[in-house]
């Protein structure tokens, strides 16, 4: 029985048009972009190379990114009709990604984009922050679409590696990865996923590209001389007490930003994947509806409790009981009790346990970060999309094994 059956048309359809409502309610974000908070900086700096190249010596490692910038902070037309062209691209590389299917897997796409967080991607400007934060994300999506494909092509021929399809489509890789790798976490990103994605790829000539790029990005971060500089600014004007942090305290706070800011400020994408891994589980109803009454009772008690605490870098360490930690860790670690409970080959169950773990540590990496507290909710889209994107893969694997079950009780009937 096929999947549209299973749900009936009818009802495939009614969710197609609500998914594709949903998704065009996303393009206010492209109405309503103007120049705002730290764009007007960048309105009045010179476009080009000499003041990336400033701000390398000075402030960010994002050359290639604060290239762009001041370009579209004053070209705000362009920028809405890139920022168009992105968003039109998202539905097609999750689709693809994802290995969805047929009407129905056009409308989770749709929906998977209307679940991103897009205020998170303005809070600082409109502009700045979306060149920092949302077009590395959606590079950093198309690196391993590109990626998934080529990986299951076998390999060409020589004679047809220089034709002018793959070539062109070798520089438009090449250039994604020098964009989103430009991004501190985009670049963990696709160093991780190159690498996971490169265990059993036919085609490794893409995964071996980006995982390169990314370890020269990350040197080329982790070397230069305006971070360092921004480090000693921030430290002193945003978190006094980072200088004195070791090893463990950074460990621990990102820990404790994971456990805050994924598992109770901002739970629903957690929720929303631990909800797709009960989908998929091997356990009777009863098992599945206890586990998540459980999940959202720890979730509702936290919450009560931490209302009027606001934490902040000069309390993080006193300012909820410990036993809390016991109760927010249990749900960070939950989605992996479940995991084991999918039917998930041990190949796909370790690709995805890893990639959850990938966007564990795009958290957690900012307890390396004297802006943890100071760049607020927009360093968790990466972690965030990433759980979408595994949830919407969960989803639709559940609803292929339901229709399967559905087939063979027909047969045998």
């Amino acid at each position: 029985m096929s999947v549209d059956k299973l749900l009936t048309e009818n009802k495939i359809k009614w969710l197609f048009v609500i998914s594709c409502i949903l998704y065009i309610f996303t393009f206010r974000n492209v109405i309503r972009q103007e120049v705002s908070g730290d764009d007007w900086y960048f309105v009045n700096q010179s476009s080009g190379l000499a003041f990336a190249l400033l701000r390398y010596e000075t402030w960010s490692s994002r050359v290639i990114i604060e290239f762009f910038i001041p370009f579209f902070c004053k070209h705000i037309v362009l920028y809405k009709i890139v920022y168009t062209l992105a968003l039109l691209s998202l539905p097609l590389a999750i689709y693809l990604v994802c290995k969805l299917r047929g009407l129905l897997g056009i409308s989770l796409s749709f929906i998977s984009v209307a679940m991103i967080p897009f205020y998170q991607t303005t809070s600082t400007g409109d502009i700045s922050t979306s060149l920092n934060y949302f077009f590395p994300l959606v590079g950093l999506l198309w690196i391993v679409t590109i990626m998934s494909v080529k990986n299951q092509q076998n390999l060409q021929q020589k004679s047809t590696y220089f034709s002018f399809t793959n070539v062109l489509g070798y520089l438009c890789f090449l250039f994604l990865l020098l964009f989103s790798c430009n991004q501190e976490q985009a670049a963990l990103a696709v160093f991780s996923f190159s690498f996971l994605m490169s265990w059993d790829a036919k085609n490794k000539l893409y995964c071996y590209t980006a995982m390169g790029m990314a370890f020269l990005s990350i040197i080329f971060i982790v070397t230069c001389p305006g971070n360092a500089n921004r480090v000693i600014t921030e430290t002193a004007v945003r978190f006094p007490e980072f200088s004195g942090y070791g090893l463990f305290d950074k460990l621990y706070l990102g820990v404790t930003i994971l456990m805050v800011e994924l598992g109770i400020d901002h739970q629903s994408f957690m929720a929303f994947y631990v909800f797709c891994l009960l989908c998929y589980a091997h356990m009777k109803l009863t098992g599945k509806t206890v586990v998540l009454a459980v999940y959202v009772l720890i979730e509702i008690y936290v919450k009560i409790i931490l209302k009027d605490i606001d934490i902040e870098h000069d309390n993080w360490t006193t300012a909820y009981p410990f036993y809390l930690n016991i109760l927010m860790f249990f749900e960070v670690l939950l989605p992996f009790f479940i995991m084991f409970k999918t039917g998930f080959s041990s190949q796909e169950r370790l690709f995805i346990l890893l990639s959850t773990l990938v966007s564990y540590g795009l958290v957690m990496i900012m307890g390396f970060s004297p802006t943890a507290f100071a760049s607020g909710s927009r360093t968790l889209i990466f972690s965030e999309f990433i759980l979408i994107i595994l949830g919407m893969y969960t989803l639709q694997k559940a609803i292929n094994l339901k229709a399967c079950n559905m087939t063979e009780r027909t047969d045998n009937i």
